[in-house]
């Protein structure tokens, strides 16, 4: 299973600009993202495809491939929900054949404890690829750069025929399933398992340089040849003025070191007593919510994790609702407090003159 993205409506606009400007241009885009997933050899599962926006179209699916679903994001990525409910839709069309392995990327959108709880009730394992890494490890991304190709084509020829109508959301289904055909054929997805030793299994078949770290492709800035310039001469009064600063400091921090505890704020700041802390210094790293190497996620360990993590969110949620809860309790209190001492002043009675 991996997903890859689509910029679509990649309209040009009539803008202003500076006279001379070159490659003025304005870019609407609009993301789409594309779930593919291989069930085996020689089938691929219909896809899913993200839609940015909150308005469910039934003609948003028009001549898409057979089987396609859809979902809507803020984002038009995928979410914790979405793949939650496209796992509920992946058990149910596989094949009944079990243990069943689903290989994924460690996008933080994929590790959901009720998805992971789901698999392993229907006996699949989840298992996510080391980082950086799909590309040479995930079959189902290797056609992805045909497919793109594809698409560009299909979009050129939709173009054309449609009198230079440009591929929207509403007609994106329709456009994809050319590519889509033309991509994903029983040839291509084989070679897909074979080139990444998946099936036939081969160990072998990615050399240990595909896998080895990036080397550096930065070339280094050309220093500029520094013209040699003959020292400057110090006067006689700089030199004099350079002495007496010097003096100057020596005296304050002789004092200070004299004195502790009755230096100026100015001292103090210009000479720290003491040099700042390792806890100040370090600043705390964030935690990576991506899975920073290869696990499976339907491991008992993974799962209690994610559960110590579930029950942490819990408590913290009860705690700030018992935190409002007792607010609004005091505000009420309050309310009825000044409504009680409001009420016993208008029941006494009003002073007279005479009184």
């Amino acid at each position: 299973m991996d997903e890859t993205g689509f910029n679509i409506e990649s309209r040009l606009e009539k803008v202003l600009a500076k006279k001379g400007s070159q490659q003025v241009y304005k870019f609407h885009l609009v993301m789409i993202t594309v779930i593919y997933l291989f069930v085996r050899l020689f089938q691929l599962q219909a896809p899913l495809i993200i839609y940015k926006g909150k308005m469910v179209s039934e003609e948003i699916l028009e001549g898409a491939p057979a089987g396609t679903v859809c979902a809507f994001t803020d984002t038009g990525y995928m979410q914790e929900s979405i793949f939650r409910q496209y796992i509920e839709h992946f058990i149910k069309s596989v094949p009944s054949a079990r243990p069943l392995l689903l290989m994924l990327d460690g996008c933080g959108s994929h590790i959901d404890l009720i998805s992971i709880e789901s698999c392993v009730k229907n006996n699949v394992l989840l298992y996510a690829l080391p980082p950086n890494t799909t590309h040479i490890l995930q079959p189902s991304e290797i056609p992805f750069k045909k497919l793109k190709s594809e698409y560009s084509k299909a979009s050129d020829i939709y173009h054309n025929n449609g009198n230079g109508e440009l591929v929207t959301k509403f007609t994106f289904a329709r456009v994809l399933n050319q590519a889509f055909l033309s991509t994903y054929t029983p040839l291509a997805i084989t070679n897909a398992f074979k080139a990444t030793g998946v099936w036939p299994l081969n160990p072998d078949v990615i050399s240990k340089e595909r896998m080895a770290p990036s080397l550096t492709t930065e070339i280094p800035a050309k220093t500029p040849p520094s013209v040699h310039k003959s020292p400057r001469h110090i006067t006689r009064a700089e030199e004099i003025t350079g002495l007496k600063r010097k003096i100057e400091q020596l005296e304050e921090e002789n004092k200070r070191l004299k004195n502790p505890g009755t230096s100026s704020l100015a001292q103090i700041l210009k000479y720290p007593l003491q040099p700042k802390s390792d806890e100040t210094t370090n600043q705390k790293t964030k935690r990576r919510k991506a899975i920073p190497f290869a696990r499976l996620l339907t491991d008992n360990e993974i799962r209690q994790e994610l559960q110590a993590k579930a029950n942490a969110i819990q408590q913290k949620a009860q705690e700030i609702q018992q935190r409002k809860d007792e607010r609004e309790r005091k505000k009420i209190a309050r309310e009825a407090e000044k409504q009680k001492k409001k009420q016993q002043k208008l029941k006494q009675p009003k002073k007279t003159k005479n009184d």
